[in-house]
Order: structure tokens, then sequence, then C-alpha cells
């Protein structure tokens, strides 16, 4: 319990500190490479430790998934870590781990997974990606101007279905932002680190809007409780399922 409010304390701190501050990073001109942001904003040593978020995602995905699926393949997998959870709480289950850092594969190799290189912005199709029971594409479709089409690639490349996560731009913080004047900042280094958002209410739109008709969306994250009775307001993330038959 003391844990528990312990780190209640620090995420209340980073959120107000959130509401008026600006990233410490330096900011920059020149663009981060992105195998160098795995040594900026994941240092070795933390790159088998998940975070809050990142455990709540991977508990959410391992008690959604379909009876029956046997493999899962992670699209931007970064070092591989939810993946391994996701297959740490799934026995039986094999993962594939596609990301462009070669930095980051190593690390996903090390964990004991197979890691395939993958550029979503040359290959927004994925044309090297092996057809899979289910993927993953968690904290990535914000990153990139084709979601629509990547989304659509990981769903015809899936025979059970999609998870995917993208923070929540209508939480609390982000809001009070706004009300100060700023816009949200989620990013390390560069503003157009995120170039795509999404509030609860405009992630069931733009689902819709896209002709997915088997979705369900799952906030999580956030203030606990308030995040259940208002999540477009309380919940920090939003996870989505798409189901297919």
């Amino acid at each position: 319990m003391f844990r528990s409010l312990k780190l209640g304390q620090y995420r209340l701190r980073q959120w107000i500190r959130g509401i008026y501050a600006y990233p410490t990073k330096t900011l920059s001109t020149e663009p981060l490479a992105y195998d160098d942001y795995w040594d900026t904003k994941r240092p070795r040593s933390a790159q088998i430790v998940l975070s809050p978020m990142e455990r709540a995602r991977a508990e959410l995905i391992a008690r959604s998934m379909p009876d029956g699926v046997r493999s899962i393949g992670d699209i931007g997998s970064g070092p591989g870590t939810v993946l391994h959870e996701i297959l740490r709480l799934c026995p039986g289950l094999e993962g594939v781990a596609y990301d462009s850092s070669v930095r980051a594969r190593r690390a996903a190799e090390e964990l004991g997974l197979r890691a395939i290189p993958l550029d979503l912005r040359a290959d927004p199709s994925l044309s090297s990606v092996i057809p899979a029971d289910v993927f993953i594409i968690l904290e990535v479709l914000e990153h990139i101007p084709d979601a629509e089409q990547v989304l659509a690639a990981v769903v015809a490349k899936s025979t059970r279905g999609v998870f995917f996560s993208v923070p929540n731009t209508g939480f609390f913080m982000h809001r009070f932002r706004l009300l100060f004047g700023k816009v949200p900042a989620q990013w390390i280094h560069m503003p157009n680190e995120h170039l795509r958002f999404w509030t609860i209410v405009d992630m069931r739109w733009w689902l819709n809007a896209q002709g997915y008709k088997q979705f369900s969306v799952m906030p999580y994250g956030g203030v606990p409780l308030l995040n259940m009775v208002w999540p477009n307001l309380f919940a920090e993330g939003t996870l989505v399922t798409i189901e297919k038959n």
C-alpha cells in the first residue's frame, strides 16, 4: 500500500508539472536518430523495466487475448519489453518483434525474442511482416503520418485481430495546458515526435469512419476510479481492440 501511495504521489506531481512545464530535454534543430532515441529516452539499464502504463497495456491485452491464439507480432516493438510481458502472461504464444532500430532489436533479442527490421515510413504496407493471429501496435500510430494505411495493413496481416494504443489527448492534463494557452506537450526532444492526436470520443468516430465495425475502446491509466466514471477526461491512455472473425 505504501508503494502504491508513493507511486500515486509521483504520478500526481508528473501531471501537475505536465500542465505548465515543457519537456526538460534541450530542444535541438537536428533530428534525433531513432537509434539514439533508445539511448536518451530509455537508458540501457532501464530497457528491461516496464513503466506503469506499459504494464497496464500488457495486462489489458493478456486479459483480452482471444481464445486459440498462437502467434503475435509487435509492430514498432522498441526493446520488446511489453511483448515479453504478454508472452509471460500468455504461455504458449510465439511472438515476433518488428522495429527499425538496431539497438531496440538487439535489446529484444537479449530478452529471447525474434526481432525483424521494419521501417513503417518506408514500408507502410508491411510487406516484410509475417502474418500472425494477433498484432499489437502500441504508442506508434501517433508518430506516423500514414496511420490509417498502417492500421489497415496490420489488420490485413492478422487472422484474429489487432490491439493498438495511443495517448488520450482528452486527459485532464492536456486540457489544462490548452486552458493556460499551451498545446499538449507529448514529446521528449522535438514537438514533431507526435503527429496525430486522439481523444476517446475522436477514436470511436475515427474507427467508424474507416469502416471498422467490431472494435472495443478500453481507456486505462490516469486517475483511479475517476478513469472508469469519466474516461475521456481522467484516463491517460486508450487501448483499442479490432476483432476479426
